[in-house]
């Protein structure tokens, strides 16, 4: 196998990296069936640097506090869906 990134999310970060080499990569669409797992692993490895830059002072609190927002988000998002779905069932 060519060096390369295999299985990596081209998030913006990347996306910006990847416009300058014009031509020489290859990207291809996650596949619907197993996109919640690559995302998710992305998602985890995101939150793992985020956890670990906290500041030394009070950083048990810190991070509990960031995976507090971060599960806030997530249910928001959520419970948004289970309403517009509640409301198509209706």
């Amino acid at each position: 196998m060519e060096p390369g990134l295999y299985e990596q999310v081209a998030d913006e970060g990347l996306e910006t990296a990847l416009k300058a080499l014009v031509g020489r990569y290859q990207a291809q669409r996650l596949d619907e069936g197993d996109s919640h797992a690559v995302l998710a692993e992305h998602i985890a490895h995101l939150l793992t640097q985020a956890l670990r830059r906290q500041p030394a002072q009070d950083r048990l609190n810190q991070q509990v506090q960031l995976c507090n927002r971060l599960i806030r988000v997530l249910s928001e998002s959520d419970a948004a869906r289970t309403a517009r779905c509640a409301d198509a069932a209706d």
